[in-house]
């Protein structure tokens, strides 16, 4: 049985592959894919068995898509396979166009579908284009203004005053304000003659991330009504660096448009001499957070002693955002940016302004849950903070560790759940590997979902054509790892499912920012997280999905002056987080309302920061002045975590008391369910 339906493309070219190549050559162009779902097959069933034609054929059109022939190896097996079988010449092409004559006439002649001979990407661009104004405008909302004249007024500071860094929450459209903010600034300084030209440079570290800052300028500069400056637009990125004619780009600077924005990638324009460009007024680098790079250090040295330095983020400091630690940051960043940017008519602190873009439709509200896999991962001692390089040593050190077997297991068992309980669900998958994306993509198909894996090998057009088919709902679930951290607009994300354990607040954020955009912005009015919990052969680390949920999930009530006063921390509902300190016996204790009806919830507790801890649960009664039943459950190093039910008869109260032998310590209940794992 296929995991494609009879009338999509790949089912045929799955039958065409299982007509032509025998098993053994199907089993050796899969691989490593082979090797893994085998071990997948044998963690579900039990039983060990080889792949069948079958489904290797569909393994290798779930991991290539339309870029299957890009696989030389797969185009010759098949070319070698047509020649044996039906005794005709077949070319195959050395070099792979897809969309070319080449490209169509071999699959026509292999007899596939026409799928897999590819579309020409886009027209490419000009390096260099002018855009003239105006058409519809769309005014920016009160915050962005606010943000924008903030903006304005660094950009009118001498220097070296004149830089700042920019932080909008992801989904709030600080691309947008920066934009307008430099279209109003060059057009008074023509306008009032401060300067005759101007040149501004924009960075941004992937390709993605360039085309939507010159889509950006394009809409702005054409739409703005006061704009009457034509922009000269330039892309400086991959080829196209060595196709911009300079002289050109000076002439029509000097003819045709007195504004010119330069947009690159900091790799593109890190070795170009000062002499070769005019000074630019003011330098942008999206996604700041990395400005403190060696790269982006060069550049500002040699380019931006007078320019403004302009800095876009969501995230500006590690910890920036983080209440429990408000005053730390990366120095470099905080010395190089000096002063940050907010909307401050939004609130005093990060997690008041996030509320209130919430409740304007904005931003969506995440709903955050954390599954417990039971696995261990065998990593290393965490780093210690401010170790830039260990940290992403370790991150990589956990992405290797949870690529296994059985966590998957636990990981599609959650997205089946997801995707049988909410048909309309659409959801993003973030797996810690590419191998892991395709393999969740396969097992989903083979289970009835609609799923398409996307990694960094994905040919542009391919990769689009999978985005246009999961914002148009021919997608259920769209799976890759770490591809689409940045430069992916699909607005109605309903789920992120984040397998990829990680460290950083910043990488997790961009990962789940992709659905947190609000209706306002075509977005949905809550996103559902779902977070793996594992276990650790070392001191557990502090994940980026807890400091996340410091910020977008806050506590019901804030923690005391003391920090040590935090003895218990429960979330037995979707997201609802409710933290109680300690009393003066060093006793940290809750009670909810009689229940209506018998409760059974499933939880994990965990014992966090201390090597012993003791929890009590209470059940009782308040009419019969009695406990109906009492537990007491002990922790300590060798045992963290256990897995329990909280058991409240009808009409009585939940009594819970928590206690750890350091003061620093607290104990965490969470909700869990009980499918995704083995029962305690």
């Amino acid at each position: 049985m296929s995991c494609f339906r009879p009338d999509e493309w790949q089912y045929r070219a799955s039958e065409r592959l299982q007509a032509l190549l025998t098993l053994r050559k199907l089993r050796e162009l899969a691989g490593s894919f082979e090797r893994a779902l085998r071990a997948d097959r044998r963690a579900e069933t039990g039983k060990d068995r080889h792949s069948n034609a079958g489904e290797l054929a569909d393994a290798l059109l779930v991991a290539r898509d339309a870029d299957l022939f890009a696989d030389a190896a797969i185009r010759k097996a098949v070319a070698a396979a047509v020649r044996r079988h039906e005794d005709r010449p077949i070319d195959c092409p050395l070099r792979w166009v897809p969309g070319g004559s080449a490209a169509h006439h071999f699959v026509r002649e292999c007899g596939f579908p026409p799928e897999l001979a590819g579309s020409r990407s886009r027209a490419r661009p000009e390096p260099l284009q002018t855009v003239l104004p105006p058409a519809n405008y769309r005014r920016l909302k009160p915050y962005q203004e606010e943000v924008r004249d903030q903006l304005l007024a660094t950009l009118d500071t001498p220097a070296p005053e004149n830089r700042a860094m920019v932080s909008l929450p992801t989904g709030a459209g600080k691309t947008r304000v920066a934009v307008e903010g430099l279209h109003q600034w060059a057009h008074r300084q023509l306008d009032e003659g401060g300067r005759r030209q101007m040149v501004l440079v924009w960075l941004a570290h992937t390709e993605e991330l360039c085309e939507q800052a010159v889509a950006s300028f394009e809409d702005v500069w054409r739409s703005h009504p006061a704009g009457n400056q034509p922009l000269l637009l330039a892309r400086f990125w991959g080829s196209y660096r060595q196709s911009l004619d300079r002289q050109e780009l000076a002439d029509r600077l000097e003819t045709e448009a007195p504004v010119l924005v330069l947009v690159s990638t900091p790799q593109s324009f890190v070795g170009e001499s000062q002499e070769d460009w005019p000074d630019p007024a003011a330098i942008v680098i999206d996604e700041a957070h990395r400005a403190a790079a060696p790269t982006y250090r060069s550049i500002i040295e040699r380019h931006g002693e007078q320019s403004a330095i302009i800095g876009l983020t969501a995230t500006p400091y590690r910890r920036e955002f983080d209440p429990r630690n408000p005053q730390a940051g990366t120095e470099a960043l905080q010395a190089l940016f000096q002063r940050l940017i907010v909307a401050e008519s939004l609130g005093q602190d990060a997690a008041e302004r996030l509320k209130k873009l919430q409740e304007m439709g904005v931003l969506s509200v995440p709903i955050s849950r954390t599954v417990p896999t039971g696995i261990t991962l065998k990593v290393g001692e965490p780093p210690s903070e401010g170790e830039m390089q260990q940290q992403f040593n370790f991150d990589q050190e956990l992405q290797q560790q949870a690529d296994q077997t059985r966590r998957r297991r636990i990981v599609l068992q959650e997205l089946l759940r997801i995707l049988d309980e909410e048909p309309m669900a659409r959801v993003l998958y973030f797996g810690p590997s590419v191998l892991d994306a395709e393999l969740v993509a396969f097992m989903l198909r083979y289970k009835g979902k609609r799923a398409a894996a996307v990694s960094g090998t994905t040919r542009t057009a391919t990769r689009r054509a999978m985005i246009a088919d999961f914002k148009t709902g021919r997608l259920d679930v769209l799976c890759n790892c770490e591809v689409l951290t940045t430069g992916f607009d699909a607005p109605t994300v309903s789920h992120v499912v984040m397998a990829r354990p990680t460290i950083s607040q910043v990488l997790y954020e961009q990962m789940v920012g992709r659905g947190l955009r609000g209706p306002e912005f075509g977005g949905t009015p809550h996103c559902h997280i779902v977070d793996f919990e594992d276990r650790y052969r070392a001191r557990r680390p502090i994940l980026g999905y807890e400091q996340f949920r410091h910020v977008w999930i806050p506590l019901k009530e804030e923690p005391q002056q003391d920090t040590a006063s935090l003895g218990l921390l429960v979330q037995l509902g979707s997201g609802d987080v409710s933290h109680y300190g300690r009393n003066e016996r060093q006793v940290a204790a809750c009670r909810s309302r009689p229940v209506a009806r018998d409760l059974e919830v499933p939880v994990v507790v965990s014992l966090e920061g201390s090597e012993r801890g003791l929890l009590q649960v209470t059940a009782w009664d308040p009419e019969r002045r009695e406990n109906r039943h009492s537990r007491r459950y002990e922790l300590d190093t060798k045992q963290p975590m256990l897995r329990t039910r909280l058991e409240v008869p009808r009409g009585c109260e939940l009594l819970l008391q928590a206690t750890t032998s350091d003061p620093r310590g607290h104990i965490e209940i969470r909700r869990y369910d009980p499918r995704l794992g083995d029962r305690p």
